[in-house]
């Protein structure tokens, strides 16, 4: 197998690893941390197309329902009996 290279999720360090080391664990040589061999997209000659969906796409809104009641008209007003308070009586 060849060489492929992948970044250091951590410190973005480009390194150099074996096909066939993808999915073990390594020590990064500049940060340090423990790191998983794997490709990276960036280094990669053809960027492969990505797979269709098989969710279908989502249907597109439909008008409000004919049946729905008309909103109030605005202003809205409600009339309702005046309220007041007792008067105190006098001592």
């Amino acid at each position: 197998m060849g060489l492929f290279k992948f970044r250091c999720v951590f410190c973005r360090q480009k390194i150099a690893a074996e096909e066939e080391w993808i999915g073990m664990f390594a020590e990064c040589p500049s940060c340090h941390r423990r790191i998983d061999i794997r490709r990276d997209d960036e280094f990669l000659d053809e960027i492969p197309e990505p797979p269709e969906s098989e969710v279908p796409a989502p249907e597109p809104e439909k008008p409000a329902v004919p049946d729905a009641p008309e909103p109030f008209p605005k202003p809205f007003q409600i009339n309702l009996p005046k309220w007041e308070l007792p008067k105190a009586e006098k001592p």
